[in-house]
């Protein structure tokens, strides 16, 4: 869906929304720890640091979608994802994201990717059967920590932290979740919750 086609009037039967992981606080904490290290390391100027109880990793971005149209998906994603099983979300190296030659993200490297590329798959061909647009670039799934505002960073210096020390976490259910932009900051708001094949 093109955003820019969509009206005033249809923005205000619309809503901004996504499907992610969310993350546990005890996750939340590490990851504080590790974003404290960062910040005194990286420069303040070149990076708008993510607020840790908003990290997430996102397995498709829906964009507008008309309000009346959320139960379908809801509905549709619950009945595709009842039979994938939980698993073993690990935390791996920082990383520049997509690439080191065009840095848009600093982020944080998660495994297994084939188990969350299979996730986002089964999302997007539900979404697709109801003819919602989805991301056509290859997936790859990562937890952004801040985004590059800035060029001329020394980007070498994510060098001095090999890895993170975040502990696995169970991944059991995904959420869908609303995007607000808020006086100039995007807040989150989980609309839906579907659970994982825990048996």
């Amino acid at each position: 869906m093109n955003n820019e086609s969509i009206s005033h009037e249809e923005m205000m039967h619309t809503l901004r929304v996504f499907f992610a992981i969310l993350l546990p606080k005890e996750t939340q904490v590490h990851l504080f720890r590790s974003l404290k290290i960062l910040q005194h390391i990286m420069p303040a100027e070149y990076i708008r640091w993510v607020h840790v109880e908003k990290m997430h990793i996102t397995l498709q971005f829906l964009g507008n979608i008309p309000q009346e149209q959320l139960m379908a998906v809801t509905e549709s994603v619950r009945t595709a994802i009842k039979n994938v099983p939980t698993f073993q979300l690990v935390f791996g190296p920082l990383e520049w994201f997509p690439n080191l030659r065009h840095p848009k993200i600093l982020s944080v490297s998660v495994q297994p990717q084939a188990t969350l590329a299979m996730l986002a798959d089964t999302i997007g061909s539900s979404l697709i059967a109801l003819n919602i647009p989805i991301e056509t670039r290859p997936f790859r799934g990562h937890l952004t920590l801040g985004r590059l505002i800035r060029r001329g960073m020394r980007y070498e210096l994510l060098e001095t932290i090999k890895k993170t020390a975040v502990p696995a976490v169970t991944v059991n259910k995904i959420h869908l979740i609303e995007s607000r932009s808020e006086k100039g900051w995007q807040n989150y708001y989980p609309l839906a919750e579907f659970k994982l094949d825990s048996s």
